[in-house]
């Protein structure tokens, strides 16, 4: 990284509010309207904030009819960590560092005809499930290996590292191995916040979070929220929705079960 794009970085992550704009987005796109609503300051000076981050790369912006779209952009702060941190510290194969790899080299796009600049699509899905929110939480971590059925190797399996940067993992005998996702947020047995590529290849990244309310005594509804985003090919968001629907299913199969 260039030293003026270095000291762009670190003069953007100086201010508490920008540091803050940068949490929120962490966890899914916003409008800018929707960023200014977080804090008891003039939508002018948000908007100064918001300017100096995009300046620096740490957000990037689409349109979305009259609305703008502010999305986090982890490449910079990738390259801050590279930059002091040799070949044998840092992994290779970082999905970050790929995607932005993808962007420098955008004219191999023109030999994915698929694959289309769509800004992002989100899933919101919920299901009703007799059990305590306990052990709902506990099977969407400790036994997700026992219901989750989508997989990307054959006899595999699959285990969450139930803490913050914990890894949601797929293992197969034969040694492969893939990233699903990085926890983000815990709240023990309320919410579970994941962001990763879950299956996803390409330019692309997502967020998600799985929250649980009790509504009766052994009965919880658990919610699905799941926000994608990148260079999208127009059928993912029906593959993940249908996929989304399958798992709960599973998920409530194993709990009732």
């Amino acid at each position: 990284m260039e030293n003026d794009n270095l000291n762009d970085v670190f003069q953007a992550l100086a201010h508490p509010i920008r540091r803050t704009i940068i949490d929120l987005l962490a966890q899914h796109p916003l409008t800018t309207g929707e960023i200014c609503d977080h804090f008891d300051v003039s939508r002018y000076a948000v908007m100064k904030h918001l300017n100096i981050l995009e300046a620096s790369q740490l957000v990037l912006t689409r349109k979305k009819g009259r609305e703008k779209i502010n999305y986090f952009h982890a490449v910079p702060l990738q390259e801050v960590y590279r930059r002091w941190m040799n070949q044998f510290q840092a992994e290779d194969a970082d999905s970050l560092m790929n995607i932005k790899n993808f962007f420098e080299e955008k004219e191999r796009v023109s030999s994915m005809p698929n694959l289309k600049e769509k800004d992002s699509f989100q899933i919101s899905q919920e299901i009703s499930i007799q059990g305590k929110k306990e052990n709902l939480f506990k099977a969407l971590t400790e036994e997700i290996d026992q219901w989750w059925s989508i997989r990307l190797f054959e006899d595999s399996k699959l285990c969450v590292e139930n803490e913050i940067g914990g890894r949601f993992m797929e293992k197969s005998t034969n040694g492969k191995q893939a990233l699903w996702a990085t926890i983000m947020i815990i709240k023990p047995n309320e919410e579970l916040h994941f962001q990763g590529p879950l299956g996803l290849t390409g330019a692309v990244n997502s967020y998600y979070r799985f929250k649980l309310r009790e509504t009766a005594e052994n009965e919880t509804i658990l919610q699905l929220e799941h926000t994608v985003y990148g260079m999208i090919d127009p059928a993912w968001e029906k593959e993940y929705r249908e996929g989304w629907n399958r798992l709960l299913h599973d998920f409530k199969h194993f709990m009732e079960n």
